[in-house]
């Protein structure tokens, strides 16, 4: 699908030099609205096995099968925004791969079952995972813990293509007439509809944004199981001449070029790759004091509680926020891409990164 985590996996695999390393993917569904075809033809192998919901045990097997047929893979990476389920580092540990875990968040859903394997398997975890990383210092604690194999868990904050996104007044007029939004005030929303995204809240918000700007557009971009709920909700309220549902978008580059303004209410994220999307087109964000500091490069960042009402949200975001152009800053602070990728390269050749 589309998402934070496989942004990040895309951004690195166009990247990474192919003449040294390779991508193949393990996936247990297909889904429609996928990189698949540019994976294929960036000379990448999809491959697919049964998910734990077809049956823990034929899962396992799939597994076991596939990483025994596939002894030559130099590393499997494994990105996680929990613990729950680590059997495919188990049966690649087995067969004597390197194993990298990656962890991309600071919470799991709400399922009782999904909390309680994640605390087992966090105790275990480094009898499996040759290389522990996280996206931040949040993350890294959250999906780590505090043992002594914490220390040697290693950081690599998401990057992106600092130039893809860097801002450009062209682009934003083109797009911003195809939906004719000039003269609009477009606050934008980057995100899969699951209850970790808060849209319930962003709605009340928005709702409170119109009793200050009656020019207020809201760009919701991005699918999910929720979506269905959010779109009635938008429709009982007698919004939906304001809000935009966009779906799934593969130009979020040019999208963050019309926006003025991106508003996180997440409960929880690990080092959302869209605020330092968002910081590369000079776009203001206010977000969720959950959300970690390490992602604030820019100082165009506004914080506030989810405590906080949605009068006091909308107050914010109706406030003067300056677009930020420059992105020195973001350099600076390793989040280009390509120094990313060259971390990975170094712990893919067994180097580690200290």
């Amino acid at each position: 699908g589309i998402g934070g985590i496989q942004s990040f996996i895309m951004n690195i695999y166009r990247t990474i030099n192919k003449k040294e390393y390779q991508f193949d993917f393990l996936l247990n569904r297909h889904v429609d609205n996928s990189y698949e075809k540019e994976i294929s033809e960036l000379g990448g192998n999809l491959y697919f096995v049964p998910s734990r919901r077809n049956g823990i045990l034929k899962n396992r097997k799939a597994l076991n099968d596939f990483f025994m047929k596939h002894q030559d893979y130099v590393a499997i990476h494994m990105h996680e925004s929990s613990l729950s389920y680590i059997e495919p580092l188990i049966q690649a540990k087995k067969y004597g791969c390197y194993t990298i875990i990656h962890s991309h968040s600071t919470g799991v859903n709400n399922s009782v079952i999904h909390r309680l394997l994640h605390e087992i398997n966090k105790r275990r975890i480094h009898r499996f995972a040759d290389c522990c990383i996280a996206c931040g210092n949040l993350a890294k604690e959250w999906m780590y813990g505090s043992t002594k194999e914490f220390s040697r868990s290693i950081v690599i904050r998401n990057g992106i293509d600092i130039k893809k996104y860097t801002y450009n007044e062209a682009i934003r007029k083109k797009y911003r007439k195809e939906f004719g939004l000039e003269d609009k005030y477009l606050i934008g929303h980057i995100g899969r509809f699951n209850k970790v995204k808060n849209h319930n809240f962003l709605i009340d918000i928005f709702v409170e944004v119109l009793k200050i700007r009656k020019d207020a557009v809201l760009m919701l971009v991005g699918d999910g199981t929720l979506r269905n709920e959010i779109v009635e909700k938008v429709n009982s309220l007698g919004i939906n001449e304001n809000v935009i549902f966009l779906g799934e978008r593969k130009d979020v580059s040019n999208l963050l070029q019309a926006i003025d303004v991106v508003v996180l209410p997440s409960f929880y994220e690990g080092f959302p790759v869209t605020v330092v999307e968002a910081e590369a087109a000079g776009v203001p964000v206010i977000m969720s004091d959950t959300i970690t500091d390490e992602v604030m490069i820019k100082n165009n960042i506004v914080k506030l509680s989810l405590k906080q009402t949605a009068f006091r949200w909308a107050e914010k975001i109706c406030e003067h926020h300056d677009r930020i152009i420059n992105n020195s800053l973001l350099y600076e602070e390793g989040l280009d891409i390509t120094e990313t990728t060259n971390k990975l390269m170094r712990i893919y050749a067994g180097n580690g990164e200290r």
